[in-house]
């Protein structure tokens, strides 16, 4: 995502088992650049500057408390999880 010329933000998250869990790793950055260009006489030269601000999380699922809730989550999740999947770019 840019939000002009000059800055923008991505992020990016990993899922994976760790010890038997379900975690989840997500990280996010934004970064700001300025350009300067200078000519002097026949040459001309140019310089960059960037800015990169990162955020990291893991997330992990507690399977204890999950279980209590798996029930409920799954009745309320599956009305929508078809639609979701149907409206998903093709890979490739």
């Amino acid at each position: 995502k840019s939000s002009s010329t000059n800055n923008g933000a991505f992020s990016i998250g990993l899922a994976n088992e760790t010890g038997n869990s379900v975690a989840v790793q997500l990280s996010a950055f934004h970064f700001q650049a300025t350009e300067h260009n200078t000519e002097f006489l026949w040459a001309s030269y140019s310089a960059t500057s960037i800015k990169l601000k990162d955020g990291r999380s893991t997330l992990v699922l507690n399977d204890s408390v999950y279980s209590g809730v798996r029930a409920a989550v799954l009745a309320r999740m599956s009305g929508h999880a078809a639609g979701y999947i149907d409206n998903l770019p093709p890979l490739g």
